[in-house]
């Protein structure tokens, strides 16, 4: 809610006989009783060391959310409160004991749903005294962050699309049809739900951004199932099937069909050979896409690898040994250049390059976007 502490407490005694300004959250408490969000016990005793009540949280929430009139009038403190949070929908995905105690999972979940409510808009009382109440179509999340809540398939990034579809930037993705941009700080990897339909989180007019910038994407049903595996652990690639020994030490297979798409080292495999592929370093991921279309790579092109020899900091390329920089595409780091490279799964910078390390990278269609991984202490001659 965005609440203002300024100027708390506003007066000089305390509103509860067991905290006062020497408590760090004694503003805030003094703001949320004087907005009728808190209350304490009834007899001017906050409790503030005792666990948190179910029941409390959920008075709270429902107060923040203006629904406060409409649960008195429906029994009061805890069964209106309860009755109008489960009406409200601010009790799903919550299995909770309304007289227990809440644990910090839960309480984010109930923020959460808090969040996504329907404000009250107006309240009204039947004939019998039962309430009524009109919500409007704004949640506290668009009216305070302005953040807005839809669902739609995921059907395009720039690696990969699912209908043909490309999008012009590393940032962009296309949900039903529609291009959105996501933050380069992204709380949600979009490879991991193509194909899926998904609630996604997003704003408008953002300053920096030409559309609508989703900042969270979360999957309505399942997710596509995905396997990664080590090339150590694979027994072989075919059109039909992964074979792969799990991590108990057992062969497993996963069928391969027209909606199953693999990637090696991040780069899709197409068409692979009847007889199989035989892959020794890297990893493999396979992933089940439940939706109706087979992903295409829209950017990347064949992989290439050479040895490190040293980083021109001047320039910001690569130099790689025996002569390979002048026969291979250009793997710069200038502000151009859209360039990740990973060593175990980690980004790794350029001035942290050993000479001697093997750079295996793919580059976009454009040539401005790299991405590849580092294989260090490599055994020559292999």
């Amino acid at each position: 809610i965005k609440a203002n502490t300024e100027g708390y407490p506003s007066y000089s005694t305390s509103p509860y006989s067991d905290i006062n300004a020497d408590h760090f959250a004694y503003p805030a408490v003094c703001y949320l009783t004087d907005v009728g969000i808190l209350n304490g016990d009834g007899n001017a005793i906050f409790r503030p060391d005792d666990p948190i009540l179910v029941s409390e949280a959920v008075k709270m929430v429902m107060a923040a959310i203006g629904y406060s009139e409409a649960c008195e009038a429906s029994g009061g403190f805890p069964t209106g409160y309860i009755s109008w949070a489960t009406r409200s929908d601010v009790l799903n995905g919550l299995s909770l004991d309304t007289n227990g105690t809440l644990t910090a999972l839960q309480a984010a979940r109930l923020v959460r749903n808090g969040l996504e409510a329907n404000l009250m808009q107006a309240i009204s009382y039947n004939n019998n005294g039962a309430v009524e109440v009109m919500t409007s179509n704004t949640t506290l999340l668009e009216q305070t962050y302005k953040v807005r809540k839809e669902t739609a398939e995921l059907i395009a990034t720039y690696f990969a699309t699912l209908s043909g579809a490309e999008v012009d930037l590393e940032n962009e993705i296309i949900l039903d049809n529609v291009t959105y941009q996501i933050q380069n700080n992204s709380l949600f990897d979009p490879e991991d739900y193509l194909g899926c339909k998904v609630d996604f989180y997003y704003m408008t007019n953002v300053s920096g951004y030409t559309r609508s910038v989703v900042i969270f994407v979360e999957s309505q049903s399942s997710p596509n199932y995905q396997t990664i595996i080590d090339a150590k652990d694979l027994v072989g690639v075919t059109s039909s099937a992964v074979n792969y020994i799990n991590e108990n030490g057992r062969e497993e297979s996963i069928a391969v069909d027209d909606m199953t798409m693999i990637s090696y080292n991040g780069k899709p495999l197409y068409d692979i050979p009847q007889e199989g592929l035989t892959i020794q370093v890297g990893e493999v991921k396979v992933i089940s896409q439940e939706s109706m279309g087979r992903a295409d790579a829209v950017i990347i092109n064949e992989m290439f690898d050479a040895q490190f020899e040293r980083y021109n900091s001047n320039t910001e390329q690569v130099i790689f040994q025996n002569n390979a920089t002048s026969n291979l595409p250009s793997l710069y780091f200038t502000d151009n250049y859209h360039t990740m490279i990973t060593l175990n799964g980690e980004t790794i910078e350029p001035e942290d390059l050993q000479k001697g390390d093997v750079i295996t990278y793919s580059v976009s269609n454009d040539g401005y976007y790299i991405r590849g991984y580092v294989s260090r202490d490599q055994v020559e001659g292999t």
